[in-house]
């Protein structure tokens, strides 16, 4: 039978137009029966490639912890996050105290009060001049206030007061209860002035209270403030404890150059402002704060010219405007186990002020979860925000955003860190919400002209396709940042950099990816190592380097590209590659773009592709340490580009091992074999190890074509040298130019001193052989 085969072939070769030319008498072949030596295909002095190191694995990022305090719920957000909410279940009666956690009932009226011991005086509503006793007590405040001796205690009965009442000492003013004990001046006064020191419990003031002076000190306790607000300021001193406050027609607490201590309030129903704390210390706890009113910039906490903030567990729920927002040199709050919730905008951090939030949860909000500008400077610390805005975190003009074990979801877009700003963050979750509109496209993080830090991080971007895919963290205007353990999922780009952008990654992945990296423009850079982009969408571009941008990469394994896995192009764009795995994702280099790429592993490329490319005027691939398998041509190099390299070995390509037509190959340690022919009518098929086309320029040092098939190398130039190489086992060995003047030209040089052929059917010849088609689909 085989002997037959070997008829058959030398017969096809006969068959063929022009004159074959006898090779020299030592390199005559051997027949195909003969028994080959273990190591016939290899020449010795042939270096293998040296194969890539796989990337590094990434290290997943933590979620937010959150250890719910008393009376809270523990959930899990959409981002499956944990969380805890302070909503009381039941829900909380009108007559009823809420705050974080719980609500609190109101003494009833039918319970007595119990009085300090000491000097105390009575006031009753109902009853006419008194002296003050039980038995007699005063009708009015006023009256019990003049004979007040410092450190007394004022016991109001059940009622009604209609008077304005001013403390200049020492005084506590019991009420009967809240609910039935009422100071209410006429429309427009103030119910309560503090110039001493006064203690009031268990009593509703209507019209507010003013606490003034360096000596002044109210404690409200277990009371209730309808109207007016409460304002402290000029050095005065507050403390609420078990108080509501509600103002529908303005603030509802003021601490301005005061000092304030607050625990189990709630601030309902004010007009512009809940609270206002001006140059001032505040320490909160369990407060809510509810319902602000519409107004011109509307905050419900407004902490601002260098006050100090100490708050923890604080419920924000259903107000107009903003519900934190931090202003001033020198103003810095630190807010702990926090729910922000129903609001425009969540937290705004401005103008050099410093806040802390831990352990928080800000959802619901419909412009923005939160604001960062003007050098101010916001850390998160186990955050949840589910904005369901088209922005979850803007940093702006120069502010600093610091967050750890941060999760974002419901949001069309991530994080905006913008002119001057920047952000520093680790362990970050974010899954956006599904765009509602066709233009709409999701983005993770965006940075124009500003600094961005990020390590652990997963982004789900959801609603990707593959016209118009999602940006896990884009790069724009001279963005520089730091990135490293991000897992990117959905159809987006992990990583968009361009005009002048720079950026250093590590541990990257994407999954299920449309075109996770690229990088453009002049002054673009990047560095990035162990990258993993498995695609099971046929992903368009792997990494895309074009517009003078430079990219360095090591460690990297693409697959699923149903473009190219790695593309370089236009001039001025360069990719220097190390330890790179290619699957189903070729190497594309052309409009001019070089590449230097070293220890790659390529396979299962396209039948009419390439896994290897570059094509075009000016376009350049040095490549060394090379491993390609098929299908597709395995290098090809086309239309005036150039390629260089080293120890690169092409097993199981289609139709041809290499291609060069048009071009220039300079390449040392060169294996190629075993190329497949492709299906056809007459046989044998053809296929060919090695093809230098018309117009090209090859050079070739120490090479082994072996086991190709029809042909292991054609030449089609008289631009062809070659030192130390095996051409061995094909039907013809060396296939030389149609035209005798250029076959002769080839003949006379040292080509065949050069070349061993042995174990091919016929080792020489010139004969006119349909050569197989190449490269018919670049990977543009």
């Amino acid at each position: 039978m085989r002997v037959v085969l070997v008829l058959m072939l030398l017969a096809v070769l006969g068959g063929c137009d022009g004159e074959p030319i006898e090779p020299p008498e030592p390199d005559a072949g051997e027949p195909l029966d003969a028994a080959p030596g273990p190591d016939r295909a290899v020449i010795d002095g042939v270096s293998p490639p040296e194969a890539p190191a796989l990337p590094n694995p990434i290290v997943e990022a933590r979620a937010p912890n959150w250890d719910c305090p008393p009376g809270w719920t523990a959930r899990t957000t959409d981002t499956s996050s944990a969380s805890c909410d302070p909503s009381p279940d039941p829900p909380c009666t009108t007559d009823q105290l809420r705050v974080p956690g719980g609500c609190i009932s109101r003494r009833p009226c039918e319970t007595a009060a119990e009085l300090p011991p000491g000097f105390a005086l009575y006031v009753a509503s109902s009853t006419e001049a008194g002296d003050g006793t039980r038995a007699r007590p005063f009708p009015t405040l006023h009256a019990a206030l003049a004979v007040a001796l410092p450190g007394a205690a004022i016991f109001v009965a059940e009622g009604r007061y209609h008077e304005s009442i001013v403390v200049t000492s020492s005084v506590s003013l019991f009420g009967a209860c809240a609910a039935q004990t009422f100071i209410e001046p006429a429309l427009g006064r103030t119910a309560l002035t503090v110039l001493g020191s006064a203690t009031v419990k268990d009593l509703t003031v209507i019209g507010g209270a003013r606490i003034t002076g360096e000596f002044a000190r109210l404690t409200l306790d277990d009371s209730e403030v309808i109207g007016g607000g409460l304002v402290a300021e000029t050095g005065a001193f507050l403390r609420l404890h078990q108080v509501r406050v509600t103002n529908e027609l303005g603030t509802g607490v003021v601490v301005r150059e005061a000092t304030g201590e607050f625990s189990r309030v709630e601030i309902g129903a004010s007009h512009g402002l809940a609270a206002l704390i001006r140059s001032s210390t505040v320490t909160m706890a369990d407060t809510w704060i509810a319902a602000t009113r519409t107004a011109t910039n509307a905050v419900a906490l407004y902490i601002a010219d260098g006050s100090r903030l100490a708050a923890s567990r604080l419920a924000f729920e259903s107000n107009a405007g903003k519900a934190i927002f931090a202003t001033g040199a020198g103003t810095a709050a630190t807010l702990e186990d926090v729910l922000v919730r129903d609001s425009p905008r969540g937290i705004e951090v401005a103008n050099e002020s410093v806040v802390t939030l831990r352990r928080a949860h800000i959802e619901k909000t419909s412009e923005l979860g939160a604001i960062v500008t003007t050098d101010g400077r916001l850390s998160l610390e186990d955050v949840v925000l589910e904005p369901r805005s088209p922005l979850a975190i803007d940093v702006e003009r120069g502010g600093r955003l610091f967050a750890a074990r941060v999760s974002l979801g419901n949001t069309l877009g991530g994080l905006a860190i913008l002119d001057g700003a920047a952000m520093y963050a680790t362990d970050l979750r974010l899954a956006t919400a599904r765009p509602e509109m066709s233009l709409e496209v999701a983005f993770g993080i965006f940075a124009r002209g500003s600094d961005v830090e990020l390590h652990r991080a997963e982004l789900e971007l959801r609603g990707g396709s593959p016209l118009r895919p999602a940006a896990a963290i884009q790069l724009i205007d001279g963005a520089v940042a730091l990135v490293d353990d991000i897992v990117v999922r959905d159809k987006a780009y992990l990583l968009s950099v361009s005009s002048g952008s720079q950026v250093h990654g590590a541990r990257l992945a994407s999954h299920d990816w449309v075109a996770p990296i690229s990088f453009s423009g002049r002054g673009t850079r990047g560095w990035l190592v162990d990258l993993d982009l498995p695609s099971s969408s046929r992903g368009l571009i792997g990494v895309d380097v074009e517009d003078e941008a430079t990219l360095e990469l090591s460690r990297v394994s693409i697959a699923g590209a149903s473009g190219a896995g790695l593309r370089v192009r236009h001039v001025g764009t360069l990719l220097v590659a190390r330890d790179v795995t290619l699957d189903s994702s070729p190497l594309s280099i052309h409009q001019g773009g070089q590449a230097r790429v070293s220890r790659l592993h390529g396979s299962n490329f396209r039948e009419r592709g390439a896994g290897a490319a570059t094509f075009g005027v000016g376009s350049s691939l040095s490549l060394e340490d090379a491993l390609l398998f098929g299908p597709g041509v395995g290098l090809a190099v086309l239309d005036h580009a150039t390629a260089e390299g080293a120890r690169i070995e092409i097993t199981d390509a289609s139709r041809i091992g290499v291609e060069i037509i048009d071009g220039s190959l300079e390449l040392s340690d060169l294996r190629v074999s075993g190329t497949i022919p492709e299906a056809c009518e007459s046989s044998p098929c053809p296929s060919v190890g090695l093809v230098a086309g018309e117009g090209s320029n090859v050079d070739l040092t120490r090479f082994a074509i072996t086991n190709n098939g029809l042909i292991g190398l054609a030449v089609r130039t008289t631009e062809f040298r070659a030192t130390d190489g095996l051409v061995a086992r094909h039907v013809l060995g060396l296939s030389l130019s149609e035209d005798p003047a250029a076959a002769s030209e080839l003949l006379r040089s040292e080509l065949l001193r050069s070349i061993k052929l042995l174990a091919n059917v016929r080792n020489l010849d010139h004969v006119s052989m349909t050569l197989p088609a190449g490269v018919t689909e670049l990977p543009f």
